[in-house]
């Protein structure tokens, strides 16, 4: 009878550390990201890659895991974008959880439009967890932008609070006559909403000022800027990577 007493405990015992083994190899139940807004605009030539940050909430494991994952993409985006690599930044803790900043380098695969509210995150030697809340992050991908584009964007901000996105711009070509010479048509900043400039201020040489936001989630935008060329075409650059949390 004891003898199978100690059998029974060391089944229980090994079952138990294989659950345990288990867990640590799997996310919790109640780690995730917390969700934002997104806007970014791209195009097929930019073979350099973008970067996004994403805020990642979960306990000391969790953020282990993410550290070592095999491979991370965006979920049913048809590979419109794609996920070259990654990189984690601890932060403090915040409301009970451990957190960290996850960086993630894409690069376009394809022209189109594409809408992703969820992450798919693989870990070695594990299937694939789906995070199902990341907010809602569109993406636009042009065939070719503008590969000399007459307008300086790098004194631009790069972070708001989320009531705004700033933009300062600098036409950087001479207007020649009568209006024609590249110009500012128009900012746009979500898959809905723009604002359009008039030919007189467009073609200012300076143009700077900021776009109202709405809701209170963190919202990311890289905003798409038509320009129109001396040959009077228009065609698309980007604003930085704007934070507006």
């Amino acid at each position: 009878m004891k003898k199978s007493k100690v059998i029974f405990a060391l089944l229980a015992l090994g079952m138990l550390l294989t659950l345990c083994a288990c867990s640590r190899r799997s996310f919790s139940a109640d780690c995730g990201f917390v969700p934002v807004e997104g806007y970014i605009a791209m195009a097929m030539d930019e073979r350099e890659g973008i970067v996004m940050s994403l805020e990642f909430y979960g306990n000391a494991n969790d953020v282990k895991l993410l550290e070592n994952a095999a491979d991370i993409s965006f979920h049913n985006i048809d590979g419109l974008v794609v996920i070259k690599g990654g990189s984690v930044t601890p932060l403090e803790p915040k409301d009970g959880y451990e957190r960290c900043r996850l960086d993630v380098y894409m690069t376009p695969d394809k022209p189109g439009k594409a809408v992703c509210k969820q992450l798919s995150i693989r870990l070695p030697h594990v299937e694939s967890r789906v995070f199902p809340d990341i907010g809602s992050i569109s993406f636009q991908v042009d065939e070719t932008s503008l590969s000399d584009p007459a307008i300086d964007v790098s004194d631009s901000p790069t972070q708001a609070d989320r009531s705004r996105l700033p933009y300062k711009y600098t036409i950087l070509g001479e207007v020649i006559a009568d209006g024609i010479g590249p110009r500012l048509k128009s900012i746009q900043y979500s898959a809905e909403h723009r604002i359009v400039f008039s030919e007189a201020l467009g073609g200012q040489k300076q143009i700077n000022g900021e776009i109202g936001l709405t809701g209170d989630t963190v919202k990311i935008i890289r905003p798409r800027l038509v320009m129109s060329s001396f040959m009077d075409n228009d065609i698309a650059t980007y604003g930085p990577v704007c934070y507006c949390k």
